[in-house]
């Protein structure tokens, strides 16, 4: 059954109270949350899960966006009852107006269709804690909760929350009916057999109905209905679902003015840093605001919480990993009397858990109020720099690998909870992706062995860097990236135009090899910047698109709001999630050396920082800190499939 964790201050007739379940929710429209979240099930068939940091971590998320009610349904009380009587709970709280937000990390599966209304005949289902794994052909599901069941709550809450309110639902889970694979668990495996299991692509649950007076619905899940939904680690290395991983993150990311589809955005692109072989799908009203308008934007600056020593050298900042405040980054202290920053202090973060950092200050606080700083980061901490390596191999091929990459320190050699796995099968040595066990790469063992997988690896540790480069904050650069599938044609002059152009929904942009592209590169800022373009394909190989031959890096600069358009003639495999990282800065740079020789660059050619990022990564070294001053990024993710046969 579920229980109200906890209601934010509410203002009521002047007073300030601390609420429960028990108090009267206020009538104004508010922000309320359900988390059903199922960590360890009653059949033990059903593998455990770490639904309860998913649970964690979106609870303090949904608090610092002011939810007045959280409601919990979790473990044993998530049976099919108590999520009915969850939802029950939620209706009952919600009024007209109010922006509602389900979230459910479990296990899910698919069961043959009881209703003769799925095209696919299979119904889509949440698993609750006493639902079997495996059932015998008269089982009729009464333990499962189905689609069909699911979209009759959302429509009474949306209902109840009238046309301008919000019913947002986050589905952490898959119904791929994939069992586990790899080092990462796989959250649903099908009780039905595989010529039963769903090919169709989408989430595969959802189902809107229209019509007037109803609230506005949409869904996020964490992959398509035919992909197994893996789990990650946090910034903290605990094991969480990739997609809470990714919402709390983008919650704490999230600008004024945004709505779902850019909130999309922004998850998808965590996704595929952390969960690469999946993706993300949204369906329903993605150009309505986040949150109706409602939501906790990123402040410009962050909160000072506490003081850690009696001197004032040391204190707590109310920002930590999922705002990319990492270890090591270094910040500024300004006082509000100090606009300008003439007396502000400096400090470095020392500690830095998912919400919370620890600075220490080179000059003791002069005040005990906290509330006359402001906290700016103005150098970022690269934090995933390193690479954890686990080797199945001979002695002699071992002792042959360890050597030539024992100078390498973004390796980090490891017995388990290893990023890649290298091992050897009889005359053939395969790289394999341990999220997920897809083999990467497959390297013959012959005499270039050794040689062949340095550079697989040093190709995948930088295309890992440059996925997870966030330069982002109130003072740095503002772009957008979009690249949309068109046909082209070429007028009189040879200059290419745009003649088809078609418009992509659900997860990620999806080209096929018979696509050509248009990228658009748009300074939403109020700064020019100078900026390259890097390609970062599936399997980590990592490339220049802007600068291309014949550029000159002064010709690479954007004033503000102005865009640029360029054509994409062909695009080719490999096929699978691909990103395109946008680099800015102050001053003009071109990476073409330093990418094609993975960073292999002379010291006296490398003075700009992102030259001296691909240095320090092709030498195996910790990457310098990363002003926020003077350089920007920003990335598009999208997937490339084979072209459909004729």
């Amino acid at each position: 059954m579920a229980k109200s964790l906890i209601l934010h201050r509410l203002w009521v007739f002047g007073w300030l109270f601390l609420g429960s379940a028990s108090w009267s929710l206020a009538k104004n429209p508010s922000k309320k949350a359900l988390l059903i979240t199922i960590a360890h099930y009653a059949d033990k068939n059903w593998a455990p899960l770490n639904a309860d940091r998913d649970r964690l971590v979106l609870t303090e998320t949904l608090q610092r966006q002011e939810f007045v009610s959280i409601l919990t349904c979790i473990n044993a009380q998530a049976t099919r009852k108590g999520i009915t009587q969850s939802l029950q709970q939620l209706y009952n709280q919600a009024q007209p107006g109010d922006k509602l937000v389900i979230h459910y990390s479990g296990h899910g599966c698919q069961l043959k269709d009881d209703t003769g209304d799925e095209a696919d005949g299979k119904d889509e289902c949440l698993v609750p804690y006493d639902a079997p794994k495996r059932f015998d052909a008269s089982y009729s599901g009464m333990l499962h909760l189905r689609d069909d069941e699911l979209g009759t709550w959302l429509d009474r809450l949306r209902e109840k929350v009238g046309s301008s309110g919000q019913v947002v639902l986050f589905l952490d889970s898959c119904h791929s009916g994939t069992a586990s694979r790899g080092e990462s668990q796989v959250r649903g495996e099908s009780g039905m057999t595989s010529d039963f299991l769903s090919t169709e692509n989408g989430s595969g649950l959802f189902e809107s109905r229209s019509g007037r007076g109803l609230g506005k619905l949409v869904f996020i899940s964490g992959a398509k209905s035919t992909q197994p939904n893996y789990e990650t680690k946090d910034d903290e290395g605990k094991k969480i679902g990739s997609l809470s991983y990714a919402i709390s993150k983008a919650f704490e990311q999230l600008e004024k003015g945004t709505v779902y589809r850019v909130f999309f955005e922004v998850i998808s692109t965590i996704m595929a840093q952390k969960a690469p072989g999946q993706t993300p799908q949204l369906e329903g009203d993605s150009e309505e605001l986040v949150l109706g308008g409602m939501g906790v934007t990123r402040p410009t600056f962050y909160s000072i919480t506490g003081f850690v020593d009696q001197f004032r050298t040391q204190v707590t900042v109310a920002a930590g990993t999922l705002s990319g405040l990492f270890k090591g980054a270094k910040v500024r202290l300004r006082s509000v009397d100090s606009p300008r920053g003439d007396d502000d202090l400096e400090g470095e973060v020392i500690e830095s858990s998912a919400f919370q950092s620890k600075v220490r200050l080179k000059q003791p606080l002069p005040t005990s109020s906290m509330d006359f700083y402001k906290v700016y980061e103005y150098s970022k901490a690269l934090d995933n720099w390193q690479l954890f390596l686990k080797t199945k191999l001979s002695e002699n091929r071992q002792r042959t690998l360890y050597q030539r990459l024992e100078h390498n320190k973004a390796l980090v050699w490891v017995s388990d909870s290893a990023e890649v796995l290298v091992k050897e099968q009889r005359d053939t040595l395969f790289i394999i992706h341990q999220q997920d066990a897809e083999v990467w790469q497959k390297l013959p063992l012959n005499d270039q062995w050794v040689y062949k997988t340095e550079e697989a690896l040093q190709n995948y540790i930088q295309a890992k860097l440059l996925r997870e480069l966030t330069l982002q904050s109130s003072n740095s650069f503002q772009a957008k990236l979009e690249l949309v599938p068109v046909r082209l044609e070429k007028d009189e002059k040879g200059n290419y135009k745009v003649v088809e152009k078609r418009t992509a929904s659900g997860g990620y942009p999806i080209f096929s090899t018979q696509d050509q592209g248009w990228l658009s590169i748009t300074n939403t800022g109020k700064t020019a910047f100078y900026f390259n373009l890097i390609d970062i394909e599936p399997q980590g190989k990592t490339s220049v698109l802007l600068p291309g031959k014949g550029w000159g890096k002064e010709g690479l600069y954007l004033k503000p709001q102005q865009t640029l358009h360029y054509p994409i003639e062909t695009i080719s495999p490999p096929y699978g999630i691909e990103m395109y990282k946008l680099l800015m800065a102050s001053q003009p740079f071109d990476l073409r050396m330093a990418v094609l020789n993975r960073g292999n660059i002379p010291e006296q050619e490398s003075d700009h920082p992102y030259q001296k990022l691909f240095r320090s990564n092709f030498r195996g070294s910790k990457p310098d800190e990363m002003s926020l001053d003077q350089l920007g990024t920003a990335s598009f993710v999208f997937e490339i499939i084979p072209a459909r046969k004729k």
